[in-house]
C-alpha cells in the first residue's frame, strides 16, 4: 500500500483512490491498526516514529506541499540546518488550518522542477529552498548553503541562473542576495574546499582566538604526513573536521586512526571535530579546539625542558 513508501503515513484520499471508503477506515481505526495523525493523514499503527514520517504527514496534510526551508537542506544533508521543526511550502495559500509540528509557507510559484522526492518524503530542491531561506535567514547563511551545495554537485551554475530567473520578482523577499551570489559565480566557479573550515575560523575569531591555517601540508624531518584540513604551525596542532558522508564508515574511521597514530608519533597534537558540532555546537567545538591547543602548549613545553637537560 502507499503507505509503505511514505514511512506509514497515508492520506484520507490517497486511501479513497485506492477504494477504501471512510467505514473502512474507521473499521481500521477502531481496530487498531490505522491511527489519526491530523484529520485529514492515517499512520499505520506499529510503523517508526520519525521525523521523515512527520515531514510526510505535513505534506499529506496541506497536499500539494513539500518540505522547504531549514528542513529541506538538513534533508538534503547540508551542515548548519535542522529537520525540526519541520518546515513545509503549500501550492495552495488560500488553506489557513496548521498542523502542530510543522510550519507552514505558502506560495504560487512551485514549479515541477523545484520539486522531488529523497528517501519517500516530498521535499523542494536544494536550489529552491536556499531562495526560500534567502529572505529569512542571515546573507552568510545562504552563501555558505549555496557553497556547500555546489560542493556536493546538489546545485550548479546552470540551476542557480535558471532558478533566478524563474524566481527573481520584484519585491520576493532575498532576490537582491540572490542575484549578488548568482553574478559572483561563473560557469568555471569552485567553491571553497570546506566552508565548514571557513566556518571554524569564524568561531575562533568571534570567540576573541587566533584562526588555524586550512588545508596544508604537514610532515616532519623524515616524512610528509598528509595534507590536514586546519593547522596551528606554532603549536604542532592539527584540526580535522569530519563529516558523517566522508569519514563515517569503519573504513574511514579505521584509516583516520592510523593517521592519528602517526601524527602523535612524529610530536604533532591532533583534534577530531565534527561537521554537525561546528554548525550545531559552535560553544563546545570552540572549547574543544582551545583545550587542544592547551594541551599542546604543555606538550611542547614539556619537550623544550627535556632537551634542555639534556643538552
Amino acid at each position: 500500500m502507499t503507505g509503505a513508501r511514505q514511512h506509514g503515513a497515508v492520506s484520507r484520499t490517497q486511501a479513497a483512490t485506492l477504494g477504501i471508503d471512510r467505514s473502512q477506515l474507521r473499521s481500521a481505526i477502531t481496530r487498531g491498526e490505522l491511527a489519526r495523525a491530523t484529520d485529514r493523514v492515517l499512520t499505520f499503527v506499529g510503523a517508526p516514529s520519525s521525523v521523515e514520517q512527520a515531514m510526510v504527514v505535513a505534506t499529506l496534510h496541506f497536499w500539494p506541499a513539500y518540505v522547504s526551508g531549514q528542513s529541506a537542506l538538513a534533508l538534503w544533508g547540508l551542515p548548519g540546518f535542522e529537520m525540526e521543526p519541520v518546515e513545509v511550502v503549500v501550492a495552495r495559500p488560500e488553506r489557513t488550518d496548521r498542523v502542530p509540528f510543522a510550519t507552514v509557507h505558502t506560495t504560487i510559484d512551485l514549479r515541477d522542477t523545484h520539486v522531488t522526492d529523497v528517501r519517500g518524503v516530498p521535499v523542494v530542491t536544494p536550489i529552491r529552498a536556499i531562495f526560500d531561506l534567502a529572505g529569512r535567514v542571515h546573507p552568510k547563511r545562504v552563501e555558505r548553503a549555496l557553497d556547500n551545495a555546489w560542493s556536493r554537485r546538489l546545485v550548479n551554475y546552470g540551476v542557480l541562473h535558471r532558478t533566478l530567473a524563474e524566481l527573481a520578482k520584484r519585491g520576493r523577499p532575498g532576490t537582491v542576495l540572490m542575484r549578488a551570489l548568482a553574478t559572483a559565480r561563473s560557469r568555471t566557479y569552485r567553491p571553497p574546499e570546506s566552508s565548514t573550515e571557513a566556518r571554524t575560523n569564524e568561531l575562533l575569531t568571534e570567540a576573541g582566538h587566533r584562526p588555524l591555517r586550512r588545508q596544508i601540508n604537514a610532515g616532519n624531518d623524515e616524512c610528509w604526513l598528509g595534507r590536514f584540513d586546519l593547522v596551528d604551525d606554532e603549536l604542532a596542532l592539527i584540526v580535522e573536521v569530519h563529516s558523517d558522508l566522508f569519514h563515517g564508515s569503519k573504513l574511514d574511521q579505521e584509516r583516520d586512526a592510523e593517521r592519528r597514530a602517526t601524527m602523535i608519533a612524529a610530536g604533532w597534537t591532533f583534534v577530531e571535530c565534527w561537521e554537525n558540532d561546528v554548525w550545531r555546537r559552535p560553544a563546545q567545538t570552540v572549547r574543544r579546539i582551545q583545550t587542544a591547543r592547551a594541551d599542546a602548549r604543555r606538550r611542547n613545553k614539556s619537550a623544550n625542558l627535556s632537551r634542555k637537560r639534556a643538552s
